[in-house]
């Protein structure tokens, strides 16, 4: 069992290593513009679901109603809120809206420059 335990913490100490080869010559400019739409996606989440928390109401539709109402409140304080739940809120949204852009990015159609696309022409 001691075997097992050294090896993880092995394991986990090279993390950082492995971590700083591999972004070695990363632009790092580049990647925070990249992740900065899902970052501040996640951030907005993160503050709508602190504010439905805090909203009054009898049922989810009038917290709803309520939360959609006040969003100013949300903002008023720039600090993003640190409840596990409004941070796994703020997280999954980040990372929904990240794979959605991916799906439409991965799906997009492939279009020739200076070619035909698709079969107007018979022959040549």
């Amino acid at each position: 069992m001691n075997k097992i335990a050294e090896g993880i913490k092995n394991d986990l100490s090279a993390v950082p290593k492995t971590l700083k080869e591999k972004t070695k010559g990363a632009d790092v400019k580049k990647m925070l513009l990249k992740c900065a739409p899902y970052v501040i996606f996640g951030y907005v989440f993160n503050k709508l679901s602190w504010l439905y928390r805090h909203e009054s109401g009898a049922n989810v539709w009038e917290k709803a109603l309520y939360t959609l109402g006040g969003m100013g409140k949300a903002f008023h304080n720039p600090l993003p809120s640190l409840n596990l739940v409004d941070i796994a809120v703020g997280v999954v949204s980040g990372f929904a809206f990240f794979l959605i852009v991916y799906c439409k990015r991965k799906n997009a159609k492939k279009f020739r420059h200076g070619e035909e696309y698709g079969s107007a022409r018979w022959g040549a």
